[in-house]
């Protein structure tokens, strides 16, 4: 329970809602790497007004490569061995806390 409206007498509490999770990540392949994309959260604690921090973290074997941005974009430079399995992360943030994480799972380069 958090305060998320503050009263003179007081304040009124309930429970925050985190952002839920992105929906349909895409890893078109490119010549130049992987380009992830994914939509916003349909619902999101303080409205659509909100800011939203995406973490994206790829994963591929032992390697690991994490970025914050604020886009529903993200293009990751070359660096993926082919035929090997990837793992992307998508985990978005705000003020009140982060909101539950969406993953895709497939081969490098996409068949």
């Amino acid at each position: 329970m958090v305060c998320y409206t503050r009263r003179p007498r007081g304040c009124q509490f309930g429970v925050k809602n985190l952002p839920a999770t992105p929906v349909s990540i895409t890893t078109p392949v490119s010549i130049n790497g992987l380009d992830i994309a994914w939509s916003r959260p349909e619902e999101v604690y303080g409205g659509s007004g909100t800011q939203i921090t995406y973490e994206v973290t790829v994963v591929q074997g032992t390697l690991s490569y994490t970025e914050d941005t604020t886009a529903t974009t993200l293009s990751l430079p070359q660096g993926l061995l082919f035929g090997t399995s990837y793992t992307v992360t998508v985990l978005p943030k705000t003020q009140y806390g982060d909101g539950r994480p969406a993953t895709l799972k497939q081969v490098y380069p996409v068949p």
